[in-house]
């Protein structure tokens, strides 16, 4: 029902009067939208029946000599291949600020741009010191064409560095998953 961007544009270029976005306290926006093609569609949505969710832990040594991706292995909820994305030195425009974290949909065979897998998900960096833990928690539609999803900028990388935070200890980093498969749907023209 809705689409856009969480980071559209920052406060100070918005608010700074050279850029003139901002004209006597207004502001203008607007949106060209194009229908590419026009056909009714409908969608079979099949419930998934999970007992309990899937959880599983890493432990990531040698976290400062992690180059610009870490990947987990392969691992399957609900029929279907997942992997975490770990960018310990951030990732696009949070590059050496925070960490990113993301879930990468690898497949089951059954995604395509008319298939698609409904997953709710907790992505936990552990404090090993505390229980001050860092988590992204989302409920996310998955398919051949959207297959990650996690934020940019998961934790400052002053947050995670400070040892007494916890958050990595002798090297290592404690990360953990916990995920539930909801549903599938199939959406296909009338």
């Amino acid at each position: 029902m809705e689409w856009g961007f969480s980071k559209f544009i920052s406060k100070k270029i918005l608010l700074d009067p050279s850029n003139g976005y901002l004209m006597n306290d207004n502001c203008v926006f607007g949106a060209e939208v194009f229908v590419l093609k026009r056909e009714a569609i409908t969608e079979n949505l099949s419930l998934e029946s999970c007992i309990a969710p899937y959880k599983r832990d890493w432990k990531i040594a040698n976290f400062s000599k992690l180059g610009h991706e870490w990947k987990s292995k392969e691992f399957s909820v609900g029929g279907h291949k997942w992997a975490i994305y770990l960018y310990p030195k951030g990732y696009e425009e949070s590059a050496g600020q925070h960490v990113s974290v993301f879930l990468g949909f690898i497949g089951s065979g059954i995604c395509t741009p008319s298939k698609k897998v409904n997953a709710s998900f907790t992505i936990r960096i552990k404090s090993q010191i505390n229980c001050q833990h860092i988590q992204l928690i989302e409920t996310h539609w998955f398919s051949g064409s959207i297959n990650d999803w996690g934020t940019f900028s998961f934790v400052d990388l002053a947050t995670i560095n400070d040892p007494k935070k916890g958050f990595i200890v002798n090297d290592c980093c404690l990360l953990d998953i916990k995920m539930t498969v909801k549903g599938v749907a199939q959406v296909s023209p009338q």
